[in-house]
């Protein structure tokens, strides 16, 4: 059952075996015998941070599955119900609901249940009123970190840091050939009229804007174009590594084989990544049903070429340090790019929520993306008519995506 509809039961009593599972808690339940106020706004701030689903305190059960409900008689150390109410006070706000419901306790006694449903704060960070914020993971409530919950910010759009002024603006920084490429495209795509400067367009794309008084590019207008992307954003480059073998060895049986890095404005950067990967993806010949042979590439060039352009857009650039890596072994490659999934957003879906509107945008105006919502989908279609397995996508919750596409090698060395 889901938080909502524990929570929308009419008779507590059918569900009693639910409530007493000893496997209840976790990502979207937790049960108490009572609670403090500021505990119960810590883990609604946890639910509401953490889950699409939203969450379930269930309050009147002991840790061990007991029922004994919430009316507890005077002088027992149980904290009283009005006082648990109180949870909205230590909350800047609040996305919870409650209802008290009856059901018979396991001394036999008719009781009540106190429940608090959290919905799920898609556009904000839900914070007590100390400003600290927490995050649900599995059965545990944690507290974020600083910097946890600024990239909370950026991962529900409460603070975009593509927006983010970094450097004040100069013509100098800019690489000149890809200012202009850009410029002419958004002129002739939008029957501009003449003159139109590349500032006047910087700025109307929010790509160069003022900050006390001085013009400064945008991280994402720093990405574009600056010749040395590397100066303010060090993470900032994509890093090919290739193995002999299938799995990744160190030490004295270290396999690393090929170790290529790739930055500079994402434009030049992808053009050249583009040009390399081609020389890396191999050929497969096998005789054909006419005895004629066949060749094959390793994988379809759309599906790898989607699978890292993904990685570049939707990658969170506020882990300013760390970069993309592509992983490629004998029998599978991997696109591994920081960050979690975009809000929203599902393993395997990058059309509902882009966490790099901007970035996308000039990207489809130098024809590197189309944004036509189809991308991953034609990926699992393209593998699926080349016989090979789908693509494989890391779970959400994790502090990178990863990206697998495996090519069958065996298989298809058995057919040659």
């Amino acid at each position: 059952m889901t938080p909502r509809e524990v929570y929308d039961t009419t008779d507590f009593e059918t569900i009693r075996d639910f409530l007493k599972s000893p496997t209840l808690e976790g990502q979207y339940f937790e049960r108490k015998e009572h609670r403090k106020p500021e505990a119960l706004a810590q883990t609604i701030s946890a639910f509401a941070n953490s889950n699409p689903a939203g969450g379930l305190l269930i309050i009147g059960v002991k840790d061990d599955g007991k029922i004994v409900g919430v009316n507890r008689p005077a002088g027992t150390a149980a904290t009283p119900v009005n006082t648990m109410l109180r949870y909205s006070e230590y909350l800047v706000e609040t996305t919870a609901e409650y209802r008290l419901v009856a059901i018979t306790d396991d001394n036999g006694q008719s009781n009540q249940l106190l429940l608090i449903y959290v919905k799920f704060s898609p556009q904000r960070v839900v914070e007590l009123t100390d400003r600290s914020a927490y995050e649900r993971r599995g059965d545990q409530t944690v507290k974020l970190r600083d910097d946890e919950k600024i990239e909370l910010r950026y991962t529900k759009g409460q603070k975009s840091f593509e927006d983010e002024a970094v450097a004040l603006y100069e013509s100098v920084l800019l690489a000149d050939d890809i200012l202009q490429q850009w410029s002419q495209a958004i002129i002739a795509r939008n029957n501009l009229e003449i003159p139109h400067t590349p500032l006047d367009l910087l700025t109307n794309k929010h790509l160069v804007v003022e900050v006390a008084g001085k013009l400064h590019l945008t991280y994402c207008g720093i990405l574009l174009f600056a010749g040395d992307t590397r100066k303010y954003l060090p993470g900032a480059y994509v890093r090919f590594l290739r193995y002999d073998g299938k799995t990744e060895e160190y030490g004295a049986r270290q396999n690393l084989i090929k170790d290529e890095t790739f930055n500079g404005p994402i434009p030049a950067l992808l053009k050249r990544l583009r040009d390399f990967m081609r020389t890396q993806v191999r050929e497969f010949s096998y005789l054909g049903p006419e005895a004629k042979f066949v060749e094959e590439p390793e994988y379809p060039e759309f599906v790898w070429d989607e699978a890292i352009v993904n990685a570049i857009v939707h990658r969170s650039y506020s882990f300013q340090n760390v970069p993309i890596f592509i992983k490629m072994f004998d029998d599978h490659l991997e696109v591994i790019s920081p960050g979690d999934y975009p809000l929203g957003v599902r393993p395997g879906h990058f059309i509902h929520n882009p966490r790099n509107p901007n970035l996308k945008e000039a990207l489809r105006y130098l024809q590197h993306v189309k944004m036509a919502q189809e991308g991953t989908r034609r990926m699992f279609q393209l593998m699926k008519e080349a016989g090979l397995p789908e693509p494989e996508y890391s779970p959400p919750g994790q502090p990178t995506v990863k990206v697998v596409l495996r090519n069958d090698i065996d298989r298809r060395r058995k057919r040659s």
